[in-house]
């Protein structure tokens, strides 16, 4: 043990067995340094081991209210939602040596996959490819609107105009439905049986516009 700033614990030869691990700190002040035993604890945390991949699991990280991202894309041509496919164990705990490819498709909805990534900081694969392997059991998913349908009339006009080829100028001229259809995405990987999730759509901008929902959820807290 190390004291002073930037002072540290380390065990060295802890004998590992499946289960549960828990480090407990007690606040003992400089007992520890002195021989005696610590008192009162402070602080808990927990880690279990993981068994083998059993299967996969889809889920949106945003939008959603948890994390203060709202709860429906809007359909603005330009929207995104952040999906997370998880790998994991028969207790539903995220496996984090799988390493599987993971495969992401839109199968209904105004939504098209704009692009994967397993937060790896060395990995060179292309990111927007709707595969992708999964780091520490773990791939994330864009999922971007293909509709404009949110947008005033006058809005879409000039966008088909303005982005000759490009998927805004898509978007304004299929925006001649203006209902919000929910957009579901589906994940599938080798040996796993496939997940899906439904993503909420909106063409509300004073309910679900970037400016609405950042106002909506300042001060509030977020879960991840």
């Amino acid at each position: 043990m190390v004291d002073g700033p930037g002072s540290y614990a380390e065990w060295e030869a802890v004998p590992w067995e499946a289960g549960e691990l828990s480090a407990v700190a007690k606040d003992g002040g400089g007992a520890l340094l002195l021989g005696y035993t610590a008192s009162a604890p402070v602080a808990k945390a927990s880690r279990h081991t993981n068994g083998k991949p059993a299967a996969l699991q889809l889920s949106v990280d945003a939008p959603s209210p948890h994390t203060g991202t709202g709860a429906a894309l809007l359909l603005d041509g330009q929207d995104a939602a952040l999906l997370r496919a998880s790998i994991v164990d028969g207790a539903g705990r995220v496996a984090h040596l799988a390493s599987s490819n993971v495969t992401f498709r839109v199968v209904s909805g105004p939504g098209r996959i704009q692009g994967t990534h397993n937060g790896d900081v060395h990995s060179h694969l292309p990111n927007d490819s709707p595969t992708y392997p999964a780091y520490h059991g773990l791939v994330r998913a864009v999922v971007r609107v293909t509709s404009a349908a949110g947008r005033p009339a006058a809005e879409r006009a000039l966008l088909a105009k303005i982005d000759v080829r490009g998927p805004l100028a898509a978007a304004a001229r299929a925006a001649a439905d203006t209902t919000a259809t929910p957009i579901v995405v589906e994940a599938s990987s080798p040996g796993f049986a496939p997940a899906r999730v439904t993503i909420p759509t909106s063409t509300d901008l004073a309910a679900d516009g970037v400016m609405a929902v950042a106002a909506a959820g300042a001060g509030k807290s977020v879960r991840i």
